[in-house]
């Protein structure tokens, strides 16, 4: 049988190719970086590792844990947090401590965010559109405006009115002013993942886990293409059946055949290779620009 082909070599592909690869599956990883773990890896400069962008290891889903510490073994260590969020010339511990935030945003402030969330809890927006309203709704327009609308902004590189209320209530899971409230005053229990003070993670930086199931999938034969991109998907009755790839050192393309195909790429990219256009569903909405972090699989 053809092999089953994962586009994409950052967390979600890899884990999808090791995890094939466990149950004795022929799988092939086509990679356009030249370096596997996409937005999660690390680079080396000028003699130190550094990681591409801020990452936790943090997980109560036990197969996660699982392949972390098959991969990992020793090679993990205990991290304690440390993260600011600068606002208005002051740096604030996140998770937010609350003397801290009393006197450093001042009464006149405190007595703002109070009333505002106030106003959200007595004239609550029940069906949010947006991740803006959607936090609004949560803690009240001025906390949104303070710590949720610029770093959500600079982060993901479009609007918050663009940003899915689903995606907003998936992210911010079990947070709320109360619990934010009690952690900044008593510490935190580790319940809210965005609320812990210690995690795993990997001796050499996030890119060491991306790396080890790189060489375990080598190791077992299997084959893993850097440096190329997918230009066309090619599907017949619903099903995909070939691929064309192009090395993008030598601009060479070739069509192989494939049993399935799992994509981890951006929906948007997956769909332009498409020669057939996607069929409409009620499930996805093409044109929504929140579906940043869907994977779509073709069985």
């Amino acid at each position: 049988m053809p092999p089953i082909y994962i586009l994409g070599a950052g967390p979600a592909g890899l884990a999808a190719a090791y995890t094939l690869t466990q149950q004795g599956q022929t799988v092939v990883v086509v990679e356009r970086d030249s370096k596997v773990g996409g937005l999660a890896k690390s680079i080396k400069y000028q003699g130190f590792i550094l990681d591409l962008g801020p990452h936790r290891f943090y997980t109560k889903i036990p197969p996660v844990l699982k392949l972390w510490n098959e991969v990992l073994g020793t090679e993990q260590v205990t991290v304690s947090r440390l993260t600011r969020i600068y606002y208005n010339g002051k740096y604030f511990s996140y998770p937010l401590k609350a003397f801290e935030v009393l006197f450093a945003l001042g009464i006149v402030e405190n007595i703002r965010i109070f009333f505002s969330y106030l106003v959200a809890k007595l004239l609550p927006n029940r069906h949010p559109k947006n991740f803006a309203e959607w936090v609004t709704a949560k803690f009240g327009k001025r906390l949104f405006e303070i710590f949720f609308e610029a770093y959500t902004e600079k982060l993901w590189g479009i609007p918050c009115t663009e940003i899915s209320a689903e995606w907003a209530a998936q992210r911010i899971k079990g947070l709320s002013l109360l619990k934010a409230l009690r952690t900044a005053f008593f510490g935190s229990d580790g319940k809210v993942k965005s609320l812990i003070d210690q995690f795993q993670f990997p001796r050499l930086g996030s890119g060491q886990l991306y790396d080890k199931i790189s060489e375990y999938l080598l190791e077992k034969n299997q084959e893993i293409l850097l440096n190329t991109e997918v230009v066309r998907v090619h599907e017949h009755n619903s099903r995909v059946t070939q691929l064309t790839l192009r090395n993008r050192h030598t601009g060479v393309e070739s069509t192989v055949g494939c049993s399935a195909v799992i994509s981890s790429v951006p929906l948007n990219t997956l769909v332009e290779q498409m020669i057939s256009p996607p069929p409409v569903s009620k499930s996805y909405h093409w044109r929504d620009r929140s579906s940043f972090a869907t994977q779509f699989s073709f069985i």
